[in-house]
């Protein structure tokens, strides 16, 4: 199975924002949290603890995040 690239440092601080953001929606900010915790490799069990996302929706928001950018 292919990687996928590393964040970039700006896709970093986008997703940090939008969990700082009050304006955000819980639902925006698990997937932000999901994306920054995959892409550091964070085990599945801390992810799923945060986030409630299983590894496969995780691996596949990043992916959708990666190819198509903030929602």
């Amino acid at each position: 199975m292919k990687k996928l690239p590393k964040l970039t440092k700006k896709q970093k601080e986008e997703l940090s924002e939008i969990i700082n953001s009050k304006s955000s929606l819980g639902p925006e900010v698990r997937r932000a949290q999901a994306i920054l915790l995959v892409d550091k490799e964070t085990d599945n069990k801390t992810v799923k603890t945060i986030t409630k996302f299983s590894r496969k929706h995780s691996f596949f928001l990043r992916k959708s995040y990666l190819a198509e950018g903030r929602e």
